[in-house]
């Protein structure tokens, strides 16, 4: 069930790197999906952004078959270079918010997907990512500390009333702080509302990926169509939105004029 790269994007990626540039995947994906797409384009493409820039590393070379058959969550192999988890208290208000609401759960922990509550989005989020997840009934408090993206699923019209609940109750003051917990919320579809870390981010893996290779960011291309590619198109060179983005991404730079399902990067 995993995305395998379409020939066409697969052969263009190879001659970039051929050239030698720097191709660098950054997804709101768990680490293991984003591996089967990089694995499935070509297995030079080591820079792996997962989860919107909440986990980053450099993979080491893996043949495709050995990444696709891997019936465990992937664990990276490499130093991180991002690791970026939410805060606890950010986490219960976000399943707290979803709970009320009878609506699917995902947590995105410690290198595994773990799913709760209405089971139908999770089912389809498997179909998408390529594996399925480990149902539960609550979150021990290992998977509260270590949650890196918090996923909710509903219907639009659900999500963007709940977005705003959210909101509302993520800035309220932390006890113990005094300030709002250091989170962002973001849509990659109009059913999904993701809670990451303020400080990951598409646009933090651009930049510590870039600095890895030595590449100024006014050397930088990035290619996004969602609220979550948003920041990553306006930090690099030239961003450019797919013509099917939403109006966020839009904004800041150039357009392609297909959507992907009509032609690839």
């Amino acid at each position: 069930r995993a995305r395998i790269a379409r020939p066409d994007s697969q052969a263009a990626i190879g001659r970039l790197i051929d050239l030698g540039h720097a191709v660098a995947l950054i997804s709101a994906r768990p680490m293991r999906s984003v591996r089967q797409i990089a694995a499935s384009i070509d297995p030079r493409v080591r820079l792996l952004g997962a989860l919107n820039g909440a986990e980053a590393y450099e993979a080491p070379e893996r043949p495709l078959l050995e990444v696709l058959d891997s019936d465990r969550a992937i664990i990276p192999d490499g130093p991180r270079l991002l690791d970026i988890p939410l805060p606890e208290g950010a986490v219960r208000k976000a399943l707290d918010c979803a709970r009320d609401a009878g609506i699917h759960i995902s947590l995105y922990a410690a290198g595994a997907w773990f799913a709760l509550g209405e089971r139908s989005y999770g089912e389809r989020e498997a179909g998408v990512v390529g594996y399925d997840p480990v149902w539960i009934d609550a979150p021990s408090e290992d998977i509260l500390r270590t949650t890196h993206k918090v996923l909710l699923a509903a219907g639009a019209d659900v999500i963007t009333g709940l977005r705003g609940v959210l909101g509302r109750r993520l800035e309220a003051p932390e006890t113990d702080r005094g300030t709002p917990p250091p989170v962002v919320l973001t849509q990659s579809k109009p059913i999904y509302l993701q809670h990451t870390h303020q400080q990951a981010g598409k646009d933090r893996a651009l930049d510590v990926f870039a600095a890895l290779r030595g590449i100024a960011l006014s050397d930088t291309v990035a290619f996004g169509d969602g609220e979550n590619d948003a920041p990553m198109l306006r930090r690099a060179g030239l961003g450019i939105a797919m013509a099917n983005g939403v109006e966020v991404a839009q904004a800041p730079g150039a357009r392609v004029p297909l959507s992907r399902a009509e032609a690839p990067i």
